[in-house]
Order: structure tokens, then C-alpha cells, then sequence
């Protein structure tokens, strides 16, 4: 049985960042996906600053934090407007920590009891993926609910 919001609908999670591709994800999804019964949980992991400790000031890091804390405030702003605009006002913005992106979107869901995850992709070839990684793959791989990788090829 599908795990629902309280008030019946089911629990769906985009992936956000300030990219084109979660950009194509979101329109492919409100084009495509969306249903009256569904709460959008749009998920951004912010930037990671814990590995520069010894490269810059803590006072630098402080700032680091702070801009892009409300990098992360204006792209929640800016996707809930579109969701609004477009009808859809079941929509919350959640602003997670943590070192791998891929875990944070997945413990994100896990926490709104979500069924589903839709992220997008710069479609890398297979030399690219494996040396520099990718949060969609791993997402795909470690998820244990349904995820949707809308591919965007450069």
C-alpha cells in the first residue's frame, strides 16, 4: 500500500539544485507526472564546506555558509513560485546538510515517507561517471522506492 501525506496524497521527491537538469526534471514532471493527490518534497543538499577547514579562515567558511544558505533559500523560493503558478500548491522546500548528496536525497525521502524520487542528469558517458561519480546513479542504486533520472543530453 502507498505511504500518503495526512491528507491522503502520496509523498513524491524532486531533487534541486541550480542547474538546467533539475530545472528539465521539474517541468518534466509537472508536465508528465504530477497528480491532484501528490505532495511535492523539493530537496537541496547544500554544499559541503567541512573538507576546507584547513585551506581557509573559519571566518571565510562562515561566509561560504552563510551565501550559500541563501543560494539555497532563493532556488526553494524561486521552484515553489513555479509550482504555485502552475496550480500545484502541495509543494514544501527542505534545505539538507551532509557530505554525500546521493544519502541526503535518500534519507530526505525516507523522512517524508516518500514513493517516489525524481532527479535529473547531465547524461555522462560511462569513463566520465565512474571517475567523477554521479549523484543520479548512486540515488538509483542505493534508493529502495522507485526513482526517475530524466536524462538531459549535452
Amino acid at each position: 500500500m502507498a505511504q500518503t501525506t495526512a491528507s491522503g496524497g502520496t509523498n513524491v521527491v524532486i531533487c534541486l539544485d541550480n542547474s538546467p537538469y533539475s530545472e528539465k526534471a521539474i517541468e518534466w514532471y509537472i508536465s508528465f507526472f504530477h497528480r491532484p493527490d501528490h505532495h511535492v518534497h523539493l530537496v537541496h543538499v547544500l554544499e559541503w564546506w567541512g573538507d576546507v577547514g584547513r585551506m581557509m579562515s573559519p571566518q571565510r567558511i562562515h561566509e561560504l555558509v552563510q551565501e550559500t544558505d541563501q543560494k539555497a533559500e532563493d532556488l526553494g523560493k524561486r521552484f515553489v513560485q513555479l509550482f504555485q503558478s502552475k496550480g500545484i500548491s502541495s509543494v514544501d522546500f527542505h534545505k539538507v546538510h551532509g557530505k554525500d548528496v546521493w544519502h541526503e536525497i535518500i534519507e530526505c525521502a525516507t523522512k517524508v515517507h516518500a514513493k517516489l524520487i525524481v532527479i535529473g542528469s547531465r547524461g555522462q558517458g560511462t569513463i566520465r561517471r565512474t571517475l567523477m561519480g554521479s549523484n543520479s546513479d548512486a540515488v538509483v542504486h542505493h534508493s529502495h522506492i522507485p526513482v526517475v533520472v530524466c536524462k538531459i543530453n549535452e
